[in-house]
């Protein structure tokens, strides 16, 4: 009976202790400060999104309220994006956020803020992608997965099924920024590169860049990269960069590179040439030739990017 009247008393002992103390001072403190967020004073309003921000967690519940506040929702959003995974009970205010199409700039404030909360944010986001039909929701959603980057990866699936109905952009770069872990998305990201769109189409381009961020697990997609180099700028810029990510996995893009080595009105696509087939490396060696009579070119950029990758084509 003692031990257990001793047990109480220290429980009641710690709950009274100052570090609860501190904490609902912090509560008050971030709810006084919150009042400021009505301001008419737009600088006093800054202030106070400021002061919330470095109180951290505390402040959540008070930005969460300010979402609700038409004048105060956009920078109540960007400071729960400052205060980043601690804000995670906000999500769910802020994926509604997504939805308000009357208020573009609280909806992107919103998809900002969700991309930096990261990895919490992702399964309300992929619910929105599995959802919504609306074109700029989906934008937003595909905008917070891009930020969130490797830990979006369950989303994969849902940003897959979406670049395989409407070839949403956003969509193409949330797989090129999660990287190795959207290889999945490879034979529809190719699709994607071989549209008949023109070599400046957004979405073949973006197509190219994130096949290139998938890296070597993307070697599916070399053959059409290899098409791609053989085409006009800017895709053919992007196709080169990409195959040169891909690595020793892109050998068989060798020659088509040496050709745009060659070509001495290819201004920019001959140094990511040089510089593609120095991270194919030794499977480059029919580059070797080439590569020597580059490394005193007239473009010094050219020669330097020439001599690099015979280091790395010749090296044991």
């Amino acid at each position: 009976m003692r031990a257990l009247l001793a047990a109480c008393l220290g429980s009641l002992l710690f709950c009274s202790s100052p570090l609860f103390a501190a904490d609902d001072d912090k509560d008050k403190e971030a709810a006084e400060i919150g009042k400021q967020l009505q301001s008419t004073d737009f600088q006093a309003r800054n202030r106070a999104a400021d002061r919330l921000v470095k109180l951290g967690a505390p402040a959540v519940p008070v930005l969460k309220d300010a979402l609700k506040d038409a004048g105060a929702r956009a920078l109540a959003a960007e400071a729960l994006g400052k205060i980043g995974p601690d804000a995670k009970d906000a999500v769910g205010p802020l994926v509604d956020g997504l939805k308000t199409k009357d208020a573009p700039e609280f909806a992107s404030a919103a998809a900002i803020a969700l991309g930096k909360i990261g990895a919490p944010a992702v399964p309300a986001l992929y619910g929105v992608l599995q959802d919504e039909t609306d074109e700029k929701v989906l934008a937003y959603a595909c905008l917070a997965l891009r930020q969130i980057g490797p830990d979006a990866k369950d989303a994969v699936p849902e940003l897959i099924a979406l670049v395989k109905k409407s070839k949403q952009l956003q969509a193409i770069e949330a797989l090129g920024r999660i990287g190795p872990k959207a290889k999945a998305a490879v034979p529809e990201l190719v699709e994607a590169l071989k549209g008949k769109g023109a070599a400046t189409d957004p979405v073949r381009v973006r197509a190219a860049i994130a096949l290139g961020q998938i890296g070597p697990d993307a070697k599916e997609g070399v053959s059409a990269l290899v098409d791609a180099v053989g085409g006009a700028p800017p895709l053919r810029f992007h196709a080169a960069t990409a195959l040169g990510q891909i690595g020793p996995n892109a050998e068989k893009a060798v020659v088509p590179l040496i050709d745009l080595l060659k070509d001495e009105k290819a201004g920019p696509g001959r140094l990511l040439a040089a510089q593609a087939l120095g991270e194919i490396g030794p499977g480059a060696k029919d580059a070797v030739r080439t590569l020597k009579e580059l490394s005193d070119d007239k473009d010094r950029h050219v020669a330097e990017a020439a001599t690099k990758a015979l280091e790395k084509i010749q090296k044991k």
